[in-house]
């Protein structure tokens, strides 16, 4: 039996309701219910990657018109790491990664991108101390989000880094990390 590709209904509230909140303007409102994402309804427990990636794309056109795709998405990434540290589970999990070395809180990250997605597996390769290979098995057609996902979770959890895609592979990518400072 084949799986679908989920996001979870709390990331979806994290992004859209959360961190985007009053952005989301009447037109992108509408563009989102088109698409599959009804926000003035109850969300439902999980939505299909391809849902979720439309609006996602559609909601970084609309806040991010002038930038290329690829900026859209990690900017999207960054903001659904903030409206999902505003809900419970994600504030403990960030809690509990503050008191993380970065290598530790790395090695965890598959944990904490399966409390979005289903079927995501994250394989670790530390470079030196401070910079990690992060190998993703699928990235859904938008390594660029998972980029500010993991920048932006870095971030939230009292941390400076960078992370830039290393490299695509089949369906997934290799993200490059580097703590500084």
């Amino acid at each position: 039996m084949v799986q679908d590709k989920l996001f979870f209904g709390h990331s979806v509230s994290g992004l859209f309701q959360k961190a985007l909140g009053a952005r989301v303007t009447p037109e992108l409102r509408t563009r989102l219910r088109d698409t599959g994402i009804d926000l003035d309804k109850p969300l439902l427990p999980a939505y299909p990657a391809p849902v979720f990636v439309r609006c996602v794309e559609l909601a970084g056109d609309a806040l991010f018109p002038n930038q290329p795709r690829t900026e859209q998405l990690y900017e999207m990434g960054r903001i659904t790491v903030q409206g999902f540290a505003q809900i419970e589970l994600g504030s403990a999990m960030f809690d509990h990664l503050k008191v993380m070395t970065p290598e530790r809180s790395m090695q965890r990250l598959e944990r904490s991108l399966r409390a979005a997605m289903n079927l995501i597996s994250v394989t670790f390769h530390p470079k030196s101390p401070t910079e990690f290979e992060l190998q993703l098995n699928d990235v859904v057609g938008i390594p660029d989000f998972f980029r500010g996902l993991v920048e932006g979770g870095s971030s939230a959890a009292g941390r400076t880094s960078s992370v830039t895609v290393s490299r695509l592979e089949g369906e997934g990518c290799v993200l490059l990390y580097r703590a500084q400072g």
